[in-house]
C-alpha cells in the first residue's frame, strides 16, 4: 500500500485530494459532454463550451449531493444491513430532492444565465414550474443515480 498512497491510503489528506480530483475531472468531462448536446442555440462549439461548464459547475452540487448522500448514508445505514425497502425509499426521496435541486438550478439560475448573456441565440419560451420540475428534472435525476446526466432541451 506504501507504493501507491493516494490511491489505497486512507489517509485524511490522500482521501480529500482523491475527492477534489475525482470531481474535478468529473467537471470537466461533463462539461465538454454538455457542449456536444443539440440544442435550440445557433452558438458555435467554441462559443458552447465555456457556457457548458458554467452550467456543469452549477449541476455538480446536486450531483455531489446525490453521491454522497447514497455513499455515506444510505449503503452503510440500510443497504449493507439488508434493509431493502428502506434502502429503497431513501433513494427515491434522494432522486426527488436532487430532482429538485436541478430544476431550482435550470430554472433560477442557468436560464436567466442564458437569457442574460445570450438574449437572442436562446429562443425560451416561458414554461410552467411544476412541468419544468418533472420534465427536465426527474429523468435527469434517474440517470444521475449512475452518474451520466441526461439534459433535456429547455423548450
Amino acid at each position: 500500500m506504501e507504493r501507491f498512497p493516494f490511491i489505497f491510503s486512507d489517509e485524511k489528506k490522500y482521501r480529500l485530494r482523491r475527492h477534489f480530483y475525482f470531481w474535478l475531472f468529473w467537471w470537466l468531462f461533463m462539461g465538454f459532454l454538455y457542449s456536444f448536446v443539440a440544442s435550440e442555440s445557433f452558438l458555435e462549439y467554441g462559443e458552447r463550451l465555456p457556457i457548458s461548464l458554467l452550467e456543469s459547475l452549477l449541476y455538480l452540487i446536486s450531483h455531489m449531493f446525490l453521491s454522497y448522500y447514497l455513499i455515506y448514508f444510505v449503503i452503510p445505514r440500510f443497504l449493507l444491513k439488508e434493509k431493502y425497502w428502506k434502502s429503497a425509499i431513501l433513494v427515491v426521496i434522494g432522486f426527488l430532492i436532487v430532482a429538485a435541486m436541478a430544476a431550482f438550478t435550470t430554472i433560477f439560475i442557468i436560464r436567466p444565465i442564458r437569457v442574460y448573456f445570450f438574449p437572442d441565440e436562446y429562443i425560451i419560451p416561458p414554461i410552467p414550474y411544476v412541468s419544468a420540475f418533472i420534465y427536465h428534472s426527474l429523468p435527469a435525476c434517474v440517470v444521475e443515480s449512475q452518474l451520466v446526466v441526461l439534459q433535456l432541451p429547455l423548450s
